[in-house]
Formats: C-alpha cells, sequence, structure tokens
C-alpha cells in the first residue's frame, strides 16, 4: 500500500470507526468513535455512506499534523480550527490536499478527519481502538503512516459541504431502570470528577450512593451506575460489559454524543424519559442528520 500521509505532530488521537458490534457476548467492548454524528458526518462527507470498518481519526485534544505524500481528499468535522499550509480550510467540507502539503487540526473538542483511500486492518471486522483493554486499531504517534490506494478522481466529493447539525442542549436523557432512585438522582446537579472513553466519574453535593452492590449484570455505553461511595459512573464507548454497581438507567443514544463534550468540573444534569420518547429522539436526529449535507454540484 502507498504512504498517502504521516503524522508529524499529535495530541490525544486514535483510529476508530463506527464500532465492534456483534462480540459482546464474548467480552469485547463496542469502542469506535466517541461523538457518533461527527464521525459519520466526516464519512458521509468523503463517501457518501457510513459503512462499519470506515477509518478516521477521532482528535480529542490537541494538535495534529499531517504531512501528506499523495493527492487525497479529507474531511474534518469537529471543534477544531483545520489548515492546509498555513491556509485555514473550513471544516465540515471535503477539500482536496496535494503531496508535499502540511494538514493542522487545532481541537478544542472531539473531532473527526477522514482520508481518502486510506485504509487500516481490522480486528474483529473493526479498525476501532479500544484504549481499556488495547484490541485492535493504534493510537497515533509521531511518525505513523496512513496507507492505502490513492483516490484517483476526487472531483466528485471534493466541495461537498455539512450544514451545522448542533448537539442537543438541556439536561441528558436517561431511560431509567430503578425508578426508585428517580426522585433523588435526577433532581442533582453532577459534577465531573474524571473522564476517558471507558467512561465519566461524577459527583454531587450530599450524595450517599445505595449500600452494597447487585449480581453481575450486562451494562453497555451509556450505562449509569451509582457506587457506595457516592459516585456516578457513565460508560463510554470503552467501558466494560459487565457490572455490580446498581444501575440508575441507560442515556439515551441521542445523547450519548453529549458524553464525549464534557469537560473536568463541569456541571451536569440529567432528565428522566421512556424509551419510546428516546427512540423518537433518535429518529430526529438521523432526519437532521442526513438533510444536513449538500454537493455543490447536485445544488447547481
Amino acid at each position: 500500500m502507498t504512504v498517502l500521509a504521516t503524522v508529524v505532530e499529535v495530541g490525544v488521537a486514535t483510529v476508530q470507526d463506527s464500532g465492534r458490534g456483534g462480540y459482546q457476548r464474548i467480552g469485547v467492548p463496542v469502542a469506535g468513535a466517541w461523538h457518533r454524528l461527527r464521525y459519520e458526518s466526516a464519512c458521509r462527507l468523503l463517501h457518501d455512506t457510513v459503512d462499519a470498518g470506515m477509518p478516521a481519526v477521532e482528535l480529542l485534544a490537541g494538535s495534529l499534523q499531517l504531512r501528506f505524500s499523495a493527492d487525497a481528499a479529507v474531511a474534518a468535522v469537529g471543534s477544531a480550527t483545520l489548515t492546509i499550509d498555513n491556509r485555514p480550510v473550513a471544516t465540515g467540507t471535503v477539500v482536496h490536499v496535494h503531496p508535499g502539503e502540511l494538514l493542522a487540526l487545532e481541537a478544542e473538542g472531539p473531532t473527526y478527519l477522514t482520508v481518502s483511500g486510506w485504509s487500516e486492518a481490522h480486528t474483529l471486522g473493526s479498525c476501532s481502538t479500544d484504549t481499556f483493554s488495547g484490541l485492535g486499531g493504534r493510537v497515533l504517534a509521531v511518525g505513523d503512516e496512513l496507507r492505502g490506494e490513492p483516490v484517483e478522481d476526487l472531483a466528485d466529493r471534493v466541495g461537498t459541504f455539512q450544514r451545522s447539525v448542533p448537539d442537543a442542549l438541556g439536561p441528558i436523557r436517561v431511560v431509567a431502570f430503578r425508578q426508585s432512585m428517580a426522585s433523588d438522582f435526577f433532581t442533582r446537579r453532577w459534577i465531573v470528577q474524571r473522564r476517558s472513553r471507558s467512561g465519566i466519574r461524577l459527583r454531587s453535593a450530599g450524595w450517599a450512593g445505595p449500600a452494597g452492590s447487585v449480581d453481575s449484570m450486562p451494562v453497555l455505553p451509556g450505562t449509569v451506575q451509582v457506587t457506595p461511595d457516592g459516585e456516578a459512573i457513565v460508560l463510554g464507548p470503552d467501558g466494560g460489559l459487565t457490572g455490580g454497581y446498581p444501575v440508575v438507567g441507560v442515556v439515551a443514544s441521542a445523547d450519548l454524543d453529549r458524553l464525549s463534550l464534557v469537560r473536568d468540573d463541569e456541571s451536569l444534569a440529567f432528565a428522566l424519559t421512556d424509551a419510546p420518547t428516546a427512540r423518537a429522539a433518535w429518529a430526529t436526529r438521523q432526519r437532521r442528520l442526513l438533510k444536513s449535507f449538500a454537493n455543490p454540484r447536485d445544488i447547481a
């Protein structure tokens, strides 16, 4: 395979795709992009589809610089500034990068970069990086190469753009399992203590938490657990698959992306919802996403 680009500088960045679904029964976490809407947007911009195994750089913090060795089309979506050879370039748009040019991203939040022709090795059907277990993918470092087969005809996608799709506002919605906790858990403000792709730990003043543990049960990204020492844990894409802490509920899929945006010491609120409302919110999110793309050739 051809070297498309080489990493010159990198912050907190991994290779991700849509995740490693279907293997939870044998203990393999889903992993995949933490902010799925931004990942899906970057893929749709460049490839006009989202298929399992389509790689993207997930840049959570810091900068990413790539020196290109071949012609490529790229798309970056997220909270970042993008330059090519120090020329400002819009994010949310497919642009052409020429051999020898330096692409630089400065991330203020989760940002996803897709590169035409780039391919990655797959483990259990996915190139995503599970940062907790170390399964699959890779954490990018200076000197790493993005390899693949250069795409000869880039004109069809270059210029494709996305209208902004803002993240939801207000409390993070949770489909509750333990109604007995609802009167207390959902009326509190929660402060972010620590965060990683495995999950987010939160604390609320005066919250004691339930005593003891429960029988181990299956959990998934977005599961809200509470511990005896007064913390709440919301699992991320690299979180475990079983847990013995009491479970309040699961974050609605439409709000899962928001977990990747939180910062240390930020105050969060949760709102009680039900499964039908959560499903409707997800359907609305998907419709908004599909309507947000435009190709200049289609407009003309």
